[in-house]
């Protein structure tokens, strides 16, 4: 996973366990 990937992960789940319209990253 590239960095951006993982950033985007940790701050999806800081807001909410997915992101809008993606399943959980983790």
């Amino acid at each position: 996973l590239l960095a951006d990937e993982l950033k985007a992960g940790v701050h999806a789940l800081a807001i909410e366990p997915a992101a809008p319209g993606e399943k959980t990253r983790w």
